[in-house]
């Protein structure tokens, strides 16, 4: 019985490729666990792999961040994201968005047209009051950061810390956050403030550099 074990576990071991989070069969193309974070998606089943849309979505490890668009473009994301967490104002922003139980997707997209660099829409359920219609709770429900194709070294690094601002923002305080993005001086002090840990970090980034190089 041991011995048939040990097979079971060398077979698993050989002909398997791991995803760190679960294992993958390539012989049947199917997962031989469920996704540890199932438990977030009732509405899939707990072996799909990115949403049953692999042409447009990957998942490197089973968890987040999630990463979309071509291995070139994942690869210069996580490029900029690894930029920010290797400074003390930006780790705090990698390490909140990586523990959100719900989604954070990051992308490249052609927004310059539309005069932004960098793009956070953060996704909300709201719970309004029927008599009054005045807001009574809002939950955070995922985020999708979009960076414009033109962004490329520490402008990228920089807009990238300034998009993951606007998701802590967003889910550490939902109801606030919500409610000051419908009010001109609310929205521009969560600018002002996305704006600043941007300009933070890069400036700590160079820092490190500097040290690095001396």
């Amino acid at each position: 019985m041991k011995r048939f074990i040990l097979l079971s576990f060398l077979f698993v071991m050989i002909f398997n490729i791991s995803a760190n989070a679960r294992y993958y069969d390539p012989q049947t193309g199917r997962w031989l666990s469920v996704d540890p974070l199932a438990g977030k998606y009732p509405s899939l089943s707990p072996y799909n792999y990115v949403a049953n849309n692999p042409l447009k979505h990957i998942d490197p490890d089973g968890r987040k961040i999630v990463y979309a668009g071509t291995p070139q473009q994942v690869k210069k994301l996580k490029g900029f994201v690894a930029n920010v967490a290797s400074t003390k104002t930006g780790k705090q922003l990698v390490t909140h968005a990586e523990g959100l139980k719900q989604d954070v997707v990051i992308k490249f997209g052609n927004i310059k047209k539309r005069g932004l660099t960098g793009l956070t829409q953060n996704k909300f359920s709201v719970r309004k009051d029927k008599k009054s219609g005045k807001v009574k709770e809002v939950k955070f429900k995922g985020a999708d950061v979009t960076i414009d194709n033109s962004r490329d070294g520490n402008k990228g690094t920089q807009t990238t810390a300034h998009e993951l601002k606007h998701v802590q923002q967003g889910s550490e305080n939902p109801t606030e956050y919500f409610n000051d993005e419908q009010t001109k001086d609310g929205k521009k002090e969560n600018e002002d403030e996305a704006k600043q840990a941007g300009k933070k970090v890069v400036e700590e980034y160079k820092e490190n550099e500097k040290k690095d190089e001396g």
